[in-house]
């Protein structure tokens, strides 16, 4: 069976660079959050998050006959990338408590992931999405 990601028309273009721009809108949740523009943080939370998914799937489509160890790499870059953009999103006064903490936990999680080659890491920014988004309809 194939996987999802088959049959959509994915970029071909290196899942790092994907990553980074999914960065660089993490950055832009938190320029909106500060200018008090909540439903554009949101939008830029979607997108945000979509980059996230579409990386994943651009580097498991295009980068399948890649070595254990290419694989490993790029798997390390993910989660740096991944730990980047939690640090900051949660790093501002709104989002400080309780979510720094958790990302604290998430770094020491992502060091054992990487130890123990086996995920342990909390979904945090999709946590954090639904309670965005819970927020912002009320």
């Amino acid at each position: 069976m194939a996987a999802w990601y088959a049959t959509l028309p994915l970029p071909r273009v290196n899942p790092d660079v994907i990553s980074l721009i999914g960065v660089l809108v993490a950055f832009f949740v938190v320029v909106a959050v500060s200018a008090e523009l909540w439903f554009v943080a949101w939008i830029f939370l979607v997108v945000h998050l979509f980059l996230d998914g579409l990386d994943g799937a651009v580097a498991r489509a295009f980068h399948v006959r890649k070595t254990q160890s290419e694989r490993a790499h790029g798997q390390v870059i993910d989660m740096a990338f991944d730990r980047a953009s939690e640090g900051i999103l949660f790093v501002i006064p709104p989002f400080f408590l309780p979510w720094f903490p958790l990302f604290v936990l998430n770094v020491l999680l992502t060091l054992l992931t990487l130890r123990r080659q086996r995920a342990y890491i909390l979904p945090l920014r999709l946590i954090f999405f639904v309670v965005f988004t819970i927020q912002l309809l009320v």
